[in-house]
């Protein structure tokens, strides 16, 4: 018999503080690149990453170390996907907020 898979749907829970810091996501369409900015937990400034490519973003933030907990990094890609297809499509983007025309 073949698995029926996992279904999709859940609770999600509030973001859990991350002891690395947290980001602040932007796009800059002049420079056509997505920007995220790494605060400390004590909100001095961090690190900047500009890049236009969400995957390779969220990749180098893993692969540094910037993000501790899963639930933070799923927020965050899907965070990145969303500022990318903005600036690909020239909609208007906000971090937590949907992607709307501009």
């Amino acid at each position: 018999m073949r698995d029926p898979g996992l279904q999709p749907g859940g609770k999600r829970e509030p973001l859990a503080h991350d002891p690395k810091g947290f980001f602040v996501i932007t796009i800059d369409r002049l420079k056509a690149c997505i920007i995220a900015h790494h605060d400390t937990p004590d909100a001095h400034p961090g690190h900047v990453m500009r890049g236009r490519s969400s995957e390779g973003m969220w990749l180098a933030l893993i692969r540094e170390g910037l993000v501790t907990q899963l639930s933070r990094a799923a927020y965050l890609g899907a965070e990145l996907v969303k500022a990318e297809t903005a600036l690909r499509l020239g909609l208007t983007y906000k971090q937590d907020r949907p992607v709307a025309s501009s």
